[in-house]
């Protein structure tokens, strides 16, 4: 997709005070269902439509003190691009806001070990990171990833209803 390309109103540069910088080209494009292969490493790329339309997440399997655990990463879960004020100001379809609710309801259907946040504030990657010790991963978690995506679905539906489209 090249939604920035076409239109660079949508990137973030503008609300941070940043530059937009022109996107590169793509030489393989990522899609829904593709497995990336990194070494014995298999990652499952899921396509997430909401916060933005070419949001990706993704599945894979690693290595944890000799265990194999999945880990998963939500590519999108922030609701900034949701607000009807955004919406409006970028002409984005009222219809993201159900294709990101349908995209919650999709990532609960993996299995999750160690949950990843697309920023650390979203899953306290920095909190558990100074909590880990030798005896203590506190980033495997089997039920960090369907709690955070209920506790998003009930915070977005909140959002919604408060800030009608």
């Amino acid at each position: 997709m090249k939604i920035l390309t076409h239109r660079p109103e949508l990137s973030w540069a503008p609300e941070y005070g940043t530059v937009f910088y022109e996107q590169y080209d793509v030489d393989n494009p990522i899609q829904d269902g593709d497995v990336i292969e990194l070494g014995a490493t298999r990652i499952q790329c899921i396509h997430s439509p909401g916060h933005t339309d070419g949001t990706i997440s993704f599945i894979f399997e690693t290595d944890v003190d000799g265990r194999r655990l999945m880990a998963g990463i939500h590519g999108g879960p922030g609701t900034n691009t949701l607000t009807s004020e955004y919406m409006q100001r970028y002409s984005v379809p009222a219809g993201r806001r159900e294709r990101f609710l349908a995209t919650l309801r999709r990532l609960r259907e993996f299995h999750v070990d160690v949950h990843l946040g697309a920023h650390p504030d979203q899953t306290g990657t920095l909190e558990k990171q100074a909590r880990k010790t030798a005896s203590n991963n506190p980033f495997i978690d089997a039920d960090s990833w369907q709690v955070f995506l209920t506790d998003l679905e009930k915070a977005a539906v909140k959002q919604f209803r408060q800030d009608p489209a």
